[in-house]
């Protein structure tokens, strides 16, 4: 609670989001910095805009309701009223590149964040570098669980 009343869910500078449907994974980032207001959506699959905006805007709703059903409800939170949608945040596609496999969205997903997170100084996200990426994300992971005891 303490964390959310120092930092508002709907204000933080960049949410990430992650929805899986069936079995495929994409990336919503709602960008709430001065002069950035946008969602950006990464999918690696195969997808059309109707598509897009119904997947962002299901992203946004989930954010609004959590933030005034849980924040403001549960937690007793004293939160205004603000919501965002895609008017006060256009929806744009950030043209991930296609994964030429069935495995690789994810981890499509997760570098297509973390380019946007570290451009310029990141690596392009392509099925070329999918290896690369893999690697970095497990060697991450492993060194996580090491730093909390969960290896030997």
């Amino acid at each position: 609670k303490q964390w959310y009343q120092r930092r508002v869910a709907i204000t933080a500078g960049i949410i990430v989001s992650f929805g899986n449907e069936s079995v495929h994974w994409y990336a919503v980032l709602i960008d709430n910095r001065l002069d950035q207001k946008k969602v950006v959506y990464y999918d690696s699959g195969s997808y059309n805009k109707r598509g897009m905006i119904a997947r962002c805007t299901f992203q946004l709703q989930f954010i609004n309701d959590f933030r005034a059903t849980y924040l403001r409800d549960v937690l007793g939170m004293d939160i205004d009223d603000t919501r965002i949608d895609c008017h006060t945040h256009p929806i744009m596609d950030g043209k991930s590149q296609k994964q030429r496999n069935s495995f690789d969205c994810g981890v499509f997903a997760l570098a297509n964040v973390e380019r946007y997170f570290c451009q310029p100084n990141f690596p392009p996200v392509t099925q070329s570098l999918m290896k690369l990426h893999r690697c970095r994300y497990i060697n991450k992971l492993y060194s996580f669980a090491r730093d909390i005891g969960l290896t030997e």
